[in-house]
């Protein structure tokens, strides 16, 4: 094998690596996209858990004190 072969195919598995290594910065960049969208509705449904609660636990103070 000559030396130009063997550094064609050095010269291969470079590109191939710095493909693979570039695919998954750009999927690790999407998962943390789609983990932050998450969890932004995911603090949104708790906002709006602890609103009703909130108002449920007013009312049921009104009408505690309505009956005395």
């Amino acid at each position: 094998m000559s030396v130009t072969a063997m550094g064609a195919g050095f010269g291969f598995l470079a590109i191939l690596s710095f493909l693979i290594n570039s695919a998954l910065v750009v999927l690790g960049i999407f998962v943390l996209v789609l983990l932050i969208k998450l969890l932004k509705r995911g603090i949104e449904a708790l906002d709006i858990y602890l609103y009703e609660k909130s108002r449920e636990r007013s009312s049921q103070n009104n009408d505690y004190r309505n009956q005395l």
